[in-house]
């Protein structure tokens, strides 16, 4: 289907790369989970599927971090610490060896393999992503444990103004290096950042469900609660498969340029993401929850 795409300049290889060439190449690594190690980025099968590879292989590490938690919490806890500084420090030696930028698409400043696309150094691997997921996991051991925690409204005051900062630190702290190209901060600048960020979103994610559990969420918790992100929520996962090809689908097609002004943005954002949500409720209804009804009918068999 994909070849009745479009005919835009760039539509053939792209569907000569993403789906016809690499897919009949390498579709057998999307099975194994593997995609996000081997091939290449450059040589994948549907390249964004690689974070699928990446919580698979979360899931299925995330019994030695739960079981010792079961078994003695100073011992469980101590691992999950451990876990997460050893990734930390490996990501951070990595961005240092290399020279990587926290701007994405930045080339490093260590030669590397020509076909080798710089978010595959760091950006897809586990061990740069599984530090928000060990968050989560101690997160959730917390509620578990203590389900009679009581946050004094001291404390989720203090909570709220450290996780607000942060949050906001994270995502408009790097403003000036995207504001303008030409700005260029030193290495461990880079390398601390990208080693920490994604620990300390996960942190204030961590805090937000946490804090909005035991009450202390205020008009956050009304929101977050609202029952229309329910129905919005089941379709996420289909959104994620579906978008990349609706953006591709757009761009490759284009016979122009795109002049840039924040409007364009504006309606091309806003109309790529009723797009994906309505494509994703057809993948919804005719393929995903007809083989969720499949699963069941064979587990009562």
């Amino acid at each position: 289907m994909a070849k009745f795409g479009g005919d835009g300049p760039l539509f053939p290889y792209y569907i000569r790369s993403n789906f016809t060439r690499n897919c009949e190449k390498y579709w057998w690594t999307n099975l194994l989970f593997i995609n996000n190690f081997y091939p290449k980025l450059n040589y994948a099968c549907l390249q964004w599927t690689w974070y699928l590879a990446a919580e698979m292989q979360f899931f299925l590490l995330s019994p030695l971090l739960i079981y010792p938690l079961f078994r003695s919490r100073k011992t469980g806890i101590l691992i999950a610490f451990l876990t997460i500084l050893a990734c930390t420090i490996t990501y951070g030696v990595l961005n240092t060896y290399y020279g990587l930028s926290p701007r994405l698409f930045d080339s490093p400043k260590r030669k590397i393999p020509d076909d080798t696309s710089p978010m595959e150094l760091t950006y897809t691997k586990p061990y740069a992503r599984i530090q928000p997921y060990v968050v989560g996991i101690l997160a959730g051991y917390l509620l578990f444990a203590r389900r009679s925690l009581h946050v004094p409204k001291v404390v989720a005051f203090v909570g709220w103004i450290t996780a607000a900062l942060l949050g906001l630190l994270v995502v408009y702290g790097l403003y000036p290096l995207y504001h303008d190209t030409m700005v260029q901060w030193d290495q461990s600048v880079y390398s601390l950042y990208n080693c920490t960020f994604r620990l300390v979103w996960g942190l204030v994610i961590a805090w937000i469900l946490i804090a909005c559990h035991r009450r202390r969420g205020g008009p956050i918790n009304a929101i977050l609660s609202w029952k229309v992100w329910i129905p919005l929520g089941r379709l996420t996962y289909g959104v994620y498969l579906i978008h990349i090809i609706i953006l591709c689908v757009i761009f490759v097609n284009l016979r122009q340029l795109i002049h840039y002004t924040d409007l364009t943005m504006a309606f091309l954002y806003a109309a790529i993401l009723i797009l994906s949500y309505v494509g994703a409720f057809l993948f919804a209804l005719f393929i995903e929850y007809p083989l969720f009804a499949l699963e069941e009918l064979l587990r009562k068999g």
